[in-house]
């Protein structure tokens, strides 16, 4: 069993070593929260316009409109959390990240 350790280990070693230049301005938010991160206020046209190609959702439904697969990742256009959402903290701080 210890033959077996040493083994792996030697084989593991220079994966080890084989690490990524650590970029210091790569940064990952993650919102979540129950119907509080969802919001109340409708989204108008304007709210729509503007998003930065960086600021992503995960759906955690399927939208018919609009249209989105549970699962995917999209571009984080109101509304965020359900068909039925409005704007919430989410919108304009995953805007103001992305500047």
């Amino acid at each position: 069993m210890k033959r077996l350790f040493v083994i792996c280990a030697l084989i593991a070693l220079p994966a080890l070593r084989m690490m990524a230049e650590v970029d210091p301005n790569f940064y990952i938010y993650i919102c979540f929260g129950q119907s509080n991160m969802e919001g109340n206020a409708q989204p108008e046209s304007i709210d729509k316009t503007g998003i930065d190609n960086r600021f992503r959702l995960l759906a955690t439904c399927n939208f018919s409109n609009p249209s989105r697969t549970k699962g995917n990742w999209y571009k984080a256009t109101p509304p965020l959390v359900s068909p039925n959402g409005g704007l919430g903290p989410t919108d304009w701080f995953g805007r103001m990240m992305c500047e």
